[in-house]
């Protein structure tokens, strides 16, 4: 007989998949965050990670301070919102130091690339516009380089 068991280790990546999926689709779509989404992802996280073999504290901490931190500077500097800040917060404690900061690092990338594809884009048809004023859903390049993560292993 074949029997069916989920590892819960599994329960953290996959919760943070779909809530950052979610997120990413009403970024595209509205240009907002759900507030709600981030801190129901905590809730049920927090359990998991807290009772979890892998957890510790201070990564969890920092991770989520590095996640604000970073996004909150953004944020002042580049119009972002609080849904960013509270949205890497909360990935930042489900990550840790090291899968926070990869993936702030890979959702730069992927943001990089678009907007260039966007501005090569708008170059061949004549009107390129201003790339600095330009702005983008982020919670999309999020999930792209959390996916990436997921993927290779990162996190």
């Amino acid at each position: 007989m074949f029997s069916f068991a989920i590892d819960p280790g599994l329960f953290v990546p996959i919760l943070v998949l779909l809530t950052l999926a979610i997120a990413a689709v009403c970024d595209a779509e509205t240009g907002q965050i759900p507030m709600f989404l981030f801190p129901v992802l905590w809730a049920l996280c927090l359990p998991l990670t807290f009772f979890s073999y892998q957890f510790d504290l201070v990564d969890s901490v920092v991770g989520c301070l590095i996640g604000v931190g970073v996004f909150f500077v953004l944020a002042i500097f580049f119009d972002g919102g609080g849904g960013d800040i509270l949205m890497m917060g909360v990935v930042g404690w489900c990550l840790g130091i090291r899968g926070t900061i990869y993936l702030i690092l890979l959702s730069s990338l992927f943001y990089l690339i678009f907007t260039l594809g966007v501005f090569g884009y708008r170059l061949t048809k004549g009107k390129p516009g201003n790339i600095l004023t330009s702005q983008y859903p982020y919670a999309p390049f999020v999930l792209c380089g959390y996916i990436v993560q997921v993927l290779f292993c990162i996190v």
